[in-house]
């Protein structure tokens, strides 16, 4: 009977309902879990330096993760190579036990600092410098993609 009555309470509070005290016990989505940010933001109102030229099928980044690579690259005093598939080095990695996730810019070389404060306007939150790459905290992946490719990358 004691065991029932731990399991109930136990049940009561996974789910979100009211717990043996009487206190609502509030649900949380695991971070793994959450969608990733808003990506269809308008990138004019940043205030970037180097604004987007191109247009791309968002279709293409959305739905399938890829657009096709550009005949020339931009110049821009930063640069992003593409992975051995063509596709752009933006990853998701979680962190903590899968509590935190962070998005990873890899492939990227010339000025560095220049690419980061571009890069913090897009995101709006912190870029960290890392030997090889960049990375912010959030899933940022869908943004950063049509921000790139609409770069000229």
């Amino acid at each position: 009977n004691r065991r029932s009555c731990i399991n109930s309470l136990l049940n009561n509070t996974i789910r979100g309902t009211r717990n043996h005290r009487d206190r609502t016990v509030h649900e949380h989505i695991h971070q793994s879990q959450r969608p990733s940010h808003i990506w269809n933001i308008d990138f004019n109102n940043l205030g970037l330096k180097y604004p987007i030229k191109t247009s791309t099928p968002l279709l293409d980044i959305v739905e399938i993760g890829w657009t096709k690579p550009p005949q020339n690259l931009p110049e821009l005093p930063f640069i992003v190579e593409r992975s051995n598939n063509n596709a752009l080095p933006v990853y998701t990695a979680y962190k903590g036990g899968r509590t935190k996730i962070v998005t990873i810019l890899r492939k990227c070389s010339g000025d560095i600092d220049e690419l980061k404060k571009e890069m913090e306007k897009v995101v709006g939150r912190d870029v960290t410098i890392r030997p090889g790459k960049l990375t912010v905290d959030g899933n940022y992946h869908l943004r950063l993609k049509v921000w790139l490719s609409g770069l000229g990358f």
